[in-house]
């Protein structure tokens, strides 16, 4: 209305995401731990992407939340998405020519030594959908890890990850594969 005080905009509570940032093109998300970003194979429902979706239709005129990354289910941390093709074209150009500066904290099994380094290899799916790590390129995409040892604890140890390339389950499989799964990790941990 002119002449009238700005609209204030209504608080969204849900606890799936967080929102950090937002602006006419992209929203910033800090995703909760155990929710799913996209659907899979198996259609399901109740997505981040869903989530963020709904947000968006009930508070501006745009109507899907556009995913340009993505983090595994288990994890929580933060995701960029867009509010338009176009926007995320760019994001995903980006995310192609590594330009994202991606870092985690990872709190892993036993001491890891030396205190700073690099995994690399290329990742393999399996029929059972797993990744493993190979060192024929033919059978997989390349993969690189670097960390940065924090802080050791009594029997773990807390890493900073710092991502080069941005492959599904990588910093769980790289560092199982060293001997130091992460904490919790059902799948690659055991």
């Amino acid at each position: 209305p002119q002449g009238g005080a700005p609209k204030e905009r209504r608080r969204w509570d849900d606890r799936s995401f967080s929102i950090v940032y937002e602006d006419a093109d992209i929203i910033v998300v800090n995703k909760a731990a155990h929710v799913l970003t996209v659907a899979t194979v198996r259609r399901e429902r109740n997505t981040l992407a869903s989530r963020v979706s709904h947000y968006l239709q009930q508070t501006s005129r745009h109507r899907e939340a556009l995913v340009a990354h993505r983090l595994d289910r288990g994890v929580s941390g933060l995701l960029v998405m867009a509010k338009t093709a176009t926007v995320l074209e760019q994001l995903r150009s980006q995310f192609r020519d590594r330009k994202p500066d991606r870092r985690y904290i990872a709190i892993v099994a036993g001491h890891v030594e030396p205190l700073a380094g690099t995994f690399e290899s290329y990742l393999h799916t399996t029929e059972s959908l797993d990744q493993v790590s190979t060192f024929d390129e033919e059978e997989g995409k390349l993969a690189i890890t670097h960390y940065r040892v924090q802080k050791m604890l009594a029997d773990t140890t807390v890493a900073e990850v710092r991502l080069e390339t941005g492959r599904r389950n990588q910093i769980r499989v790289h560092f199982a594969d060293s001997g130091h799964p992460v904490l919790g990790d059902e799948r690659y941990g055991k």
